[in-house]
């Protein structure tokens, strides 16, 4: 197994992000807060480096305006039907 070099650092970190990274320990997904972070920080830069900067935020952007033109043009449904054809997909799909 490759080794991971580590690197001793002291940082200040928010009082909200320490309660998170705290939660993540106190649930069991790491074992330390140093793990937490560690995880935190792989994450973010995986969010920030991947191919969804801009493509994926151009798709989400549109699909926003499309979805709020077909509001305004009364191509809706009810929350309940919607929420019982959502419900229908999730099961069929598991």
């Amino acid at each position: 197994m490759l080794k991971t070099r580590r690197v001793k650092v002291t940082i200040e970190i928010s009082d909200e992000a320490y309660r998170i990274l705290q939660q993540r320990v106190e649930r069991g997904q790491y074992q330390t807060l140093e793990q937490a972070l560690d995880s935190s920080i792989h994450q973010a830069a995986a969010w920030n480096d991947g191919p969804h900067d801009d493509v994926y935020l151009e798709y989400v952007q549109e699909r926003i305006e499309a979805g709020l033109a077909d509001a305004a043009a009364g191509r809706t449904v009810p929350a309940e039907q919607f929420l019982t054809e959502l419900n229908a997909r999730r099961t069929r799909a598991a």
